[in-house]
Order: structure tokens, then C-alpha cells, then sequence
């Protein structure tokens, strides 16, 4: 008699059946998922939706990956630990991409923090599954190649931007990665918060919000950004945003920008809220 049981990966019945018609009756918003609907299938029945929460840690610096992370409606954020007291913002994961990049390149940890930024749905797969699944799918370690080197870009145009940046066009371009990677064209944020996404003290983000609202890119109402003028608050960025937006373009096939919905009427996602940290012996600002 066949032992079936003898094969951990062989199913059978209905209940395989059916996994395997919710697997093919699947929509993703994810969209290295979506492009990727003919190399996945060897993790695409290991793949888990979860609502990831405001702040939730997914990756520790220095410690092995357990989950990759697919954002469906939730956004990540990459921050480089400077000490007890500072963090730097490097980059932005939305339905883009994909947290866990270290795992596409061989290895299973990265020295830097993610953590959700936005709560939201996701697709979380545990990070051994997707080391042997690139090993041996040629296809699928070529498509998440390529969304590597659009977030070693991002990465790049981030370190150049607050660099050579003035604060304006840093608040420009981080308005921008926001709108870019959410449904609808407002969210919610705090001037404090993004303070600490763009490298700047307060004062000097709230003076450069009053100036992308005189120049009618932007309305802001009670912490709720509104996105009036795309092109005008794309001009205003400059250099700093285009370039890595055009090589994922480029590199994957698609622009991921033309895969959100605008002009909902849901209540505004809350995008960079959190509270951040002060330097010694400052004083919190007060609310915006």
C-alpha cells in the first residue's frame, strides 16, 4: 500500500483542492507579487495575510529574518540605529516591494531596523521558504533581483537628499514616497514625525510646510496632508525624487504608481504619526 504520509509534500483530497483554488482565485495589490504571478507559485501556498500594526517591529538589527513581508495597504520603513537616542531614516516599503532584501542575496539578517509604519494588510512568508525558494527558481531570483536594486537606488537618492538637500525638497520628496505607496490622495502626519523622516529639526519642517501650501502643492489641516498639486510638488523635490521611481520602471516593467486608487472616501490613512525621539535636553515641540 502507497504511504503516502511518507512525503511531507504531497497532499491529496479536498482540502488540497481547495488551497489550491484560493491560491489561483488570489488579487494582489502587492505588486511584485501581481507581476510575479508566473514564478511564485512555489511560495504562493505558503504565503499568509496578516494586518501588521502601527510600530510593529519585522526585522531586529542584527538578527536572523523569521518573515519577509509583502505590504499590501501597510508601509515599512528601514531606519540605521546612530545611537541611544537617533535613528536615520533610509527607505520605504510599500506595496512596491518586499521587507527582507538580505534574504535575496544569500544572506538571513540585515544591520538595520524595519518596522511598520503604516498598519495595513500584508503577505508575510517565513524567510527560510523564500531562501531555498530563490536557490532554485531562477525566474523568481531574477524578478526579486531587480526590485533589490530599486531599493539599493532609493536608498541612494535618500543619502544624496539629505545631503545636498535643502528642507523643502527632503518634505517634498517624502510626501511624495507616501502618496506614491497609499490609496487616495491625503493621509495623515505630524510635522514631528516627519521631521525625523527627512533629517530636520521641527521649526524648519513647519516653515516648509508653509511654503509647499503657498505654492498650492499641498493643503494642511490638523495633521491631515492633502495633495493638491502632484506636478507642483514634484517640481519642488527636484532631483531628490524621480530617479529611483524611473528605475524600478525600468527594472521591473511597471511603474508602481499606477497601481494605487485615487479619490477614495475612506477616513485618511495615518502615515508617519509616531511619536520620535528628541535630542538631550530638548524639549518636545509642542502639537502641530
Amino acid at each position: 500500500m502507497l504511504e503516502l504520509e511518507a512525503n511531507p509534500y504531497l497532499h491529496v483530497g479536498a482540502e488540497r483542492r481547495q488551497l489550491e483554488r484560493a491560491v489561483v482565485e488570489r488579487e494582489y495589490r502587492n505588486v511584485l507579487l501581481k507581476i510575479g504571478r508566473d514564478c511564485i507559485s512555489c511560495i504562493e501556498p505558503h504565503l499568509e495575510r496578516v494586518e501588521l500594526k502601527k510600530l510593529q517591529m519585522l526585522a531586529h538589527p542584527g538578527e536572523p529574518l523569521a518573515h519577509v513581508y509583502f505590504p499590501e495597504e501597510s508601509l515599512a520603513s528601514v531606519a540605521s540605529h546612530i545611537d541611544e537616542k537617533r535613528d536615520v531614516e533610509l527607505g520605504l516599503i510599500g506595496r512596491e516591494g518586499m521587507t527582507g532584501e538580505a534574504i535575496v542575496l544569500g544572506d538571513d539578517r540585515s544591520p538595520f531596523a524595519i518596522r511598520a509604519q503604516m498598519a495595513g494588510l500584508a503577505w508575510r512568508l517565513d524567510a527560510p521558504l523564500l531562501k531555498a525558494a530563490v536557490e532554485e527558481n531562477s525566474q523568481l531570483r531574477s524578478l526579486l533581483l531587480r526590485y533589490v536594486r530599486a531599493q539599493q537606488l532609493q536608498v541612494a537618492s535618500t543619502a544624496a537628499s539629505n545631503v545636498r538637500g535643502r528642507t523643502y525638497e527632503r518634505l517634498a520628496r517624502w510626501l511624495l514616497m507616501g502618496f506614491d505607496r497609499i490609496d487616495g490622495d491625503c493621509f495623515r502626519c505630524t510635522h514631528d514625525a516627519l521631521a525625523y523622516m527627512v533629517a530636520s529639526r521641527r521649526p524648519s519642517v513647519t516653515d516648509a510646510f508653509h511654503l509647499l501650501e503657498e505654492k498650492g502643492a499641498i493643503r494642511s489641516l490638523r495633521n491631515v496632508v492633502v495633495i493638491r498639486n502632484l506636478e507642483k510638488l514634484q517640481d519642488i523635490a527636484g532631483s531628490s525624487y524621480g530617479l529611483a521611481e524611473r528605475e524600478y520602471a525600468r527594472l521591473l516593467g511597471t511603474d508602481f504608481r499606477d497601481h494605487n486608487k485615487r479619490y477614495t472616501n475612506e477616513v485618511p490613512p495615518e502615515l508617519f504619526t509616531e511619536d520620535v525621539p528628541h535630542d538631550e535636553g530638548e524639549q518636545p515641540p509642542a502639537p502641530a
